[in-house]
């Protein structure tokens, strides 16, 4: 006889089984994957990064206007980013799994 350890356990496992080959965490996978794949988003999600790193910077030492230029720069390329077609694809597959999720 198993203790409600064990049986919790088994019934984890067996979830992370179900999720893992589940049809809407493939394809999520699989939009992540392409993505990675693409040069020109690795560069503007990097630039992105460091915008926002400086408007971080900038709102510490108090160069509001610095601060201001620069989450402007990280939202230009975020809006960039965005409306690219592999990143519209995996934005599409994220939204029907959350759909599906919110079905059940």
């Amino acid at each position: 006889m198993n203790t409600p350890h064990q049986d919790l356990q088994k019934a984890k496992e067996e979830l992370i089984d179900l999720l893992k080959h589940h049809e809407a965490v493939l394809a999520f996978q699989e939009a992540e994957k392409a993505i990675g794949q693409v040069p020109q988003i690795s560069h503007l999600a990097g630039h992105m990064k460091a915008y926002q790193q400086e408007a971080v910077l900038f709102q510490k030492i108090e160069k509001q206007r610095a601060y201001e230029e620069a989450g402007e720069q990280a939202d230009l390329i975020q809006h960039e980013l965005e409306n690219l077609p592999i990143v519209q694809d995996y934005l599409s597959c994220t939204r029907q799994f959350e759909s599906n999720l919110s079905l059940r």
